[in-house]
């Protein structure tokens, strides 16, 4: 069995030299996947881990925040959608 992870469901560019998805997980907490070297400086000692050319977070709104504001590379937001 194959484990799906959030690349099944994206078309990324491969000509971009740096890409930021960041997906939702609640209102207040996110997963930030940025392509490898591309993290801005001041956040890289926030990176959780490395992974097939990517680096990974779990971070809060406001700091998601300023990541993205930072980030000079294409962002793809995948939105929490609550459900009732």
């Amino acid at each position: 069995m194959d484990q799906m992870t959030l690349s099944d469901y994206l078309e990324l560019d491969p000509v971009c030299t740096g890409e930021l998805i960041c997906c939702s997980l609640t209102q207040d907490f996110h997963w930030i996947r940025i392509t490898s070297g591309h993290t801005p400086a001041p956040f890289l000692k926030l990176v959780e881990f490395e992974l097939d050319g990517y680096e990974f977070m779990y971070k809060s709104t406001s700091v998601k925040n300023e990541i993205i504001s930072a980030f000079g590379g294409k962002v793809k937001n995948i939105l929490y959608a609550a459900h009732e």
